[in-house]
């Protein structure tokens, strides 16, 4: 049983990891006092980034490369550097992250 249960919470933890699944234990969620003073402009939204070309296309990465083409070990390469920079506040990220998510679920889907 015991063996069982390290197995399931090894797994939990894996994907949890890879794929930057929130648990709501978050400790760095509301900043500290001393935080707080350290970052004045906080409360200004992020700019978002310009496309290069001036064109953005959340379907693929930043190579033109479409996610749906991606094996899965790349696509979840570029969730966890997608999930990093919507941490840093980048809009564009957001929505990669988001498309890369459902390539994922329809994957396993099938």
């Amino acid at each position: 049983k015991a063996v069982n249960k390290a197995s399931t919470g090894m797994y939990k933890y894996a994907l949890r990891q890879t794929f930057c699944i929130e648990t709501g234990d978050d400790p760095d969620k509301s900043p500290s006092q001393q935080q707080e003073r350290a970052q004045p402009h906080a409360d200004k939204p992020a700019q978002e980034p310009a496309a290069v070309d001036g064109s953005f296309d959340p379907t693929k990465d930043s190579k033109g490369k479409p996610f749906t083409e991606m094996a899965p070990g790349e696509l979840a390469g570029h969730m966890t550097k997608y999930a990093a920079e919507v941490k840093a506040g980048d809009k564009h990220a957001a929505a990669k992250l988001a498309e890369c998510k459902k390539v994922m679920a329809s994957r396993e889907a099938k």
